[in-house]
């Protein structure tokens, strides 16, 4: 990882032991990118969301196309009986 050091907590020449912080790295840039990230994220969810309202809407209208299709079939057949 990399980017500028906001804090140091340790000095020269200090004891320091497994899993002790040393430093503090800048982490603006990292939370932008996670914001955005985020944003991204959630304007995925509604645009998946309105692809779906899209494609329960066509097959409502196919539905509907189908029995359109099946009561002009019907009535043809009545009158040409």
């Amino acid at each position: 990882m990399s980017g500028y050091v906001t804090h140091i907590y340790v000095s020269n020449n200090s004891v320091v032991k497994k899993g002790d912080v040393l430093f503090e790295i800048d982490n603006k840039p990292y939370q932008n990118q996670l914001e955005r990230a985020e944003i991204a994220y959630q304007q995925a969810i509604l645009d998946n969301q309105q692809i779906d309202a899209q494609i329960s809407a066509a097959r409502a209208k196919i539905k509907a196309a189908q029995l359109d299709a099946d009561n002009a079939g019907r009535s043809y057949h009545r009158y040409n009986a």
